[in-house]
């Protein structure tokens, strides 16, 4: 996504504020598009093991690579966006050097900045500032997404190697009773 309005850059304080909402509602919808799993049409399974399926899909016009993976989970949606909302460096484990909420613009708007190691010899550590958005869509779809973005109050620090995420996230929907 290369658009103007998709740029998430506070650098000209002269310029309007960026429209963080707006810009994390159209990454969300991306994403949710991007892994809608009613639509196999270009996906190929690239994994199956046991009940978790690993499928790939190339965008069309776009060296973007996307890759889902499916998995039925006993539980709701709620459950599974909390684990993922609470989850974050127990996850990353060990590869967390550090990470914190940079500002909080509302409850499912942020933006963080987090710090990994890099399990690979003579390898710096890798820097993240990004825009995090969790949502609820109304079909009870839970979408989580996270995406670069350019900030002042976070400068490039020279021990690390910044990262660019160009889209990430999570879309967890409810299962369709049977």
């Amino acid at each position: 996504v290369t658009d103007a309005e998709d740029s998430a850059s506070s650098s000209d304080e002269s310029a309007e504020p960026t429209d963080y909402h707006a810009i994390a509602a159209k990454w969300s919808a991306i994403i949710v598009e991007a892994c809608d799993s009613t639509d196999d049409e270009g996906w190929k399974v690239v994994k199956e093991i046991d009940d978790v399926l690993v499928d790939e899909h190339v965008l069309t016009n776009s060296p973007i690579v996307c890759r889902r993976g499916r998995v039925p989970v006993r539980t709701d949606v709620d459950c599974v966006m909390n684990i993922l909302a609470e989850s974050n460096t127990l996850y990353w484990g060990s590869t967390v050097i550090s990470s914190r909420v940079v500002e909080e613009i509302s409850p499912e708007l942020k933006i963080v900045y987090f710090v990994f190691r890099i399990p690979l010899a003579f390898s710096r550590p890798r820097d993240f500032c990004c825009l995090l958005y969790t949502t609820r869509l109304p079909d009870g779809t839970g979408v989580r997404v996270l995406r670069s973005v350019t900030r002042d109050d976070v400068p490039e620090v020279p021990e690390y190697v910044r990262g660019y995420i160009v889209m990430a996230g999570y879309v967890v929907t409810p299962q369709k009773a049977v």
